[in-house]
């Protein structure tokens, strides 16, 4: 079984969309396609609030496909590992088989922080630099690519 964790702003939900907060074009159809595997649980761990968090999820009727929302509601905020822990309990799987995927050093030293493999994604506020000199193990530049590193 493979857990993986996904930031919210900048990762799946454009920046400064408000008050619509769009999902960038192909994130909705990833995640659907990673939801019909039966061995990959889905997280999200965010600075967002939990009540916004389920808002943003539900309005593009994904909400249902992750197994845990972690937020500074009921986690440590990032870089703190808890988020990630949290998730890991409850979808009970070794973290050898966790990805935390993300587009700022926060997420990257969460994952860092928990032990996990960190995936940077190119789209979001930092840089493939910036992520790489934080931690991630690769960066990549769209949901194609980033399900081909997931699947391995």
């Amino acid at each position: 079984m493979k857990l993986v964790i996904f930031d919210l702003d900048g990762t799946l939900v454009m920046p400064n969309s408000l008050p619509d907060e769009g999902l960038f074009s192909g994130a909705k159809e990833m995640l659907l396609e990673l939801a019909l595997k039966k061995d990959i649980f889905l997280a999200v761990a965010t600075g967002k609030s939990l009540g916004g968090t389920k808002k943003v999820l539900a309005k593009h009727n994904i909400l249902d496909i992750f197994t845990s929302l972690q937020t500074p509601d009921n986690a440590l905020s990032k870089p703190n590992p808890q988020m990630i822990e949290n998730a890991i309990s409850l979808a009970g799987v070794n973290r050898l088989n966790v990805i935390m995927v993300g587009d700022t050093y926060l997420d990257m030293n969460m994952a860092k922080a928990a032990k996990v493999r960190a995936i940077g994604v190119s789209w979001g506020y930092q840089t493939k630099e910036q992520l790489v000199q934080a931690g991630a193990e690769i960066v990549v530049s769209d949901f194609d690519e980033l399900l081909q590193e997931i699947g391995e």
